[in-house]
């Protein structure tokens, strides 16, 4: 039996840290430890880790690359690296 993280049952939508990225105003940022989220001046969510840092202006894209990183679901295959 696959195990599923409960806000892919009932939807992001219901997720706190999925709503709390929404609700990020300019040059707000949320430490979750391993990462941080900024929402920019420019509108950008920048995602910041010691290992990278990437922009997008999707709360949605945002939210799903912080669950990889958090460990929260598996990386999609196009973000796979061969090592």
């Amino acid at each position: 039996m696959e195990q599923v993280n409960i806000y892919e049952y009932f939807g992001i939508d219901t997720d706190p840290l999925f709503h709390r990225i929404q609700q990020l105003n300019k040059d707000e940022y949320i430490h979750l430890g391993q990462a941080v989220i900024i929402y920019n001046s420019f509108g950008l969510y920048e995602i910041i880790t010691e290992e990278e840092h990437e922009g997008t202006m999707d709360p949605y894209k945002c939210y799903e690359k912080v669950k990889v990183i958090l460990k929260m679901d598996e990386p999609l295959e196009n973000e796979m690296e061969d090592k």
